[in-house]
């Protein structure tokens, strides 16, 4: 926090995007929201950015950030690192639907 800045102009700016994922941004939680490289304080305290894996066999990803502020100019922090680890998961078998029915045509002639 800053105390001389209001949480929706302290902005976080991605310099070094994560390779296995991406920084996700949830407007409202029914959506899955949109990929973002800028977002602010208050969009953290609102629970509105998260990371996304992509879904490969990578299980540790990283991205850089730096922070401003709203000054004029701004004050920019150092570049920060943040490290993500992903939890694997056993890949789950395919389930046939409830009430489909399977079946298969064959012409004599192919």
């Amino acid at each position: 926090s800053d105390m001389d800045s209001s949480d929706d102009y302290i902005l976080f700016k991605i310099i070094k995007t994560p390779q296995a994922g991406e920084i996700m941004k949830r407007p409202v939680p029914e959506l899955t929201g949109y990929p973002v490289t800028l977002f602010s304080q208050r969009d953290l305290f609102n629970a509105m950015i998260y990371y996304r894996h992509l879904g490969g066999e990578v299980f540790e990803d990283s991205f850089e950030f730096i922070l401003s502020d709203s000054h004029d100019p701004p004050n920019l922090s150092e570049t920060q690192t943040v490290i993500v680890h992903i939890t694997p998961v056993d890949d789950q078998l395919p389930k046939e639907a409830p009430g489909v029915v399977r079946h298969l045509v064959v012409k004599e002639t192919e």
